[in-house]
């Protein structure tokens, strides 16, 4: 394993209950993970997804980009009748998968490239079919819009929210003192944090997103983005910091001789 990381102060801005699979990861490759959650989750009250419930075997496929949505879904999913027949049901990226996984369902389609707008355009056998997302409130209008364009049926359903968390004074003395690295895997993150945390305390940092629809909304935001994971994962995400680190060091050694 490299030691490209070895010391690196890498700030995880993912919500509390979703940054201890990422820090470890981060710690086993020598960094210093600290992990300064930009957001929260609220369950989002829907006579929308009410309904969409109780026509539950209406659906071809049940879409899910997020872990959450996943989580939110299936908290509400238990307090109803459960239905002799479920749709098909297609994910976004690896954690989602995962999130699926635990509930007990395996899902039938999983795109090659972890978007939703690579899903809204790969998905197959929607032609007229019906198809439930629920989402969080701020949701990426892409998949929409691509599924729509296919001649599906999509009922697109807000059934949780994020909002910012707010920033222990703690936490803010780390950020203050420097780091090395500020990791954003997901626009909500990227949001949270200038909203609490503001941009001041990564002007000298690098700015790492998991895709590009996180780096879009972070150049959005008035950041400079100095790396976008190939792989959309939080793997994918820790060997693109690696591999910078350890470029700097070459051209650092390169340039003292």
């Amino acid at each position: 394993m490299s030691d490209a990381l070895l010391g690196k102060r890498i700030v995880v801005t993912r919500a509390a209950d979703q940054a201890d699979d990422f820090a470890e990861l981060l710690a086993a490759h020598g960094a210093t993970p600290l992990v300064v959650p930009a957001i929260l989750f609220q369950l989002q009250e829907s006579p929308a997804l009410n309904a969409a419930i109780r026509e539950l075997a209406s659906y071809s496929w049940i879409v899910f980009t997020s872990a959450n949505a996943v989580r939110f879904f299936f908290e509400r999913l238990q307090t109803e009748p459960q239905p002799a027949v479920r749709p098909q049901m297609a994910v976004v990226g690896s954690a989602t998968e995962r999130a699926l996984r635990a509930c007990g369902h395996e899902p039938a389609f999983v795109p090659e490239v972890y978007t939703g707008e690579e899903l809204g355009r790969t998905l197959p056998e929607v032609n007229g079919r019906r198809i439930l997302l629920p989402r969080a409130v701020k949701g990426t209008p892409e998949i929409v819009a691509e599924l729509e364009a296919r001649g599906a049926v999509v009922d697109d359903i807000a059934i949780y929210r994020t909002v910012p968390a707010p920033l222990a004074p703690a936490m803010r003395a780390e950020l203050e003192q420097g780091v090395d690295a500020v990791t954003f895997t997901s626009p909500s993150c990227v949001n949270g944090f200038l909203a609490t945390a503001g941009a001041a305390v990564l002007r000298h940092a690098l700015i790492a997103c998991i895709g590009p629809t996180t780096a879009k909304a972070a150049a959005a935001g008035g950041l400079t983005v100095h790396i976008v994971a190939g792989e959309h994962t939080t793997a994918g995400l820790v060997e693109e910091l690696a591999g910078y680190f350890r470029d700097m060091r070459r051209e650092d050694g390169a340039g003292s001789q």
